[in-house]
């Protein structure tokens, strides 16, 4: 089944109007699984908001000692527990080494997370839509359904990643990233 429709990208491209110009690709169906926060960090099984609570929230995820305020600084913090680094606004590829990319509206909330793969390009889960791998940061960037501005982007060791989750499978790996 083609997931790369051209409906799917004339509803994404009304979003996202500098996503037409990109050499974008549609890589998953909608999933109201997970989101762009997940996502970034390689999960598939939860929805990551810094917003706990009841009713509409209830079911997301955000781990303990995390500000819950929305803020990009908050997402920042997210990041360093999962063993991330400011590097400023360079996405240049870096041999070894993931990225992931913070965007922000004018108020300073978080409004979105990428994930750099490693031929370069980026990938981002479009709320409680499809996938996609997209060439450019600023793809996303702009007013309206858009996701604001960069913020930064954070780095951290590919295999540093690997190698904890090779020590500590799951549950343990979650202890081990909390204690740091």
């Amino acid at each position: 089944m083609n997931i790369d429709t051209p409906e799917v990208r004339k509803r994404l491209e009304g979003w996202f109007g500098m996503l037409a110009a990109d050499n974008y690709k549609v890589t998953s169906k909608q999933s109201k699984k997970y989101n762009c926060i997940a996502w970034s960090m390689g999960k598939t099984n939860k929805w990551w908001e810094a917003i706990k609570g009841k009713g509409k929230y209830r079911g997301y995820h955000w781990p303990d000692g995390i500000s819950e305020d929305g803020s990009a600084k908050s997402l920042v913090q997210l990041y360093e527990r999962w063993g991330y680094t400011a590097c400023g606004k360079d996405a240049t590829l870096e041999v070894g080494i993931e990225k992931v990319a913070i965007y922000c509206d004018s108020n300073g909330g978080y409004t979105h997370g990428a994930r750099q793969i490693q031929n370069g390009h980026w990938t981002s889960k479009l709320g409680h839509f499809e996938d996609i791998s997209h060439e450019s940061l600023e793809a996303l960037c702009g007013d309206g359904k858009a996701y604001g501005e960069l913020f930064c982007i954070m780095k951290r060791s590919r295999y540093e990643e690997e190698e904890r989750q090779a020590i500590y499978p799951r549950k343990k790996a979650k202890r081990a990233i909390a204690k740091k």
